[in-house]
């Protein structure tokens, strides 16, 4: 309704514009003094209602000018943006699962959309973490980046990443890793992201009883935009 009112308020503001500075204001004020007869009713009544309706075309046309720039804003704002990606880990249960795992959600947390987030993979002693393609980052929307361990213990097929960083680091102090993503910008600029994996063996649930401390003991944070 409050659009609607916005709209009838242009709408007559320019009308009343034309019809008092166009040319229909001209004739009313002069032909008073000049011999030209005064115009049948239907051609006045014709020639307010073409101004009506060229209003309604100029109110358009300039709100279609104003859409316009705003869109172009909008796309040179994603051309000069950063890729901003956030990895959330999640301690994940599921019923017909033989242990918890992890579970690795992206978040796009620009304006923009991005495109073809791919993590490049890690390589922890024997074993080779490859994690999956996502195809179209959308702003503020969650999306599991699956990650599959190959190598070494992984034969028996219920090894996660926590269990290759248990592995693969036995001290009790954190343990940084480099990950490199490659992505694709809403305007086609392609860029690399890069992430640091931090794993912090005294938080680790499958050796705690609280598992609330797993966002402490894997934490994956994005250290360079793009």
């Amino acid at each position: 309704m409050q659009t609607i009112l916005i709209y009838l308020r242009r709408l007559f503001s320019k009308w009343v514009e034309m019809v008092t500075g166009g040319l229909i204001a001209v004739f009313l004020a002069v032909q008073p003094y000049t011999g030209i007869p005064a115009p049948h009713k239907w051609i006045f009544w014709t020639m307010l209602v073409g101004a009506w309706a060229i209003a309604s075309y100029r109110v358009w046309r300039d709100a279609y000018r104003v859409a316009e720039e705003q869109q172009r804003q909008i796309t040179q704002s994603a051309s000069s943006e950063s890729a901003r990606v956030r990895i959330v880990v999640k301690w994940h249960c599921t019923t017909d699962a033989a242990q918890p795992s992890l579970q690795l959600m992206a978040r796009n947390i620009g304006r923009a959309s991005l495109h073809d987030f791919t993590m490049r993979g890690l390589q922890l002693g024997l074993w080779s973490v490859e994690f999956s393609r996502i195809d179209s980052l959308e702003p503020d929307v969650d999306n599991e980046l699956v990650a599959t361990v190959h190598g070494g213990m992984a034969t028996r097929g219920d090894n996660d990443l926590l269990d290759v960083l248990m592995t693969a680091w036995t001290d009790i102090a954190p343990k940084e890793y480099q990950l490199f993503a490659h992505v694709i910008k809403a305007n086609g600029q392609s860029r690399v992201l890069r992430f640091t994996l931090t794993y912090a063996p005294l938080h680790n649930p499958r050796r705690i009883s609280d598992a609330s401390d797993i966002e402490r003991c894997v934490t994956i944070d994005q250290v360079s935009a793009g």
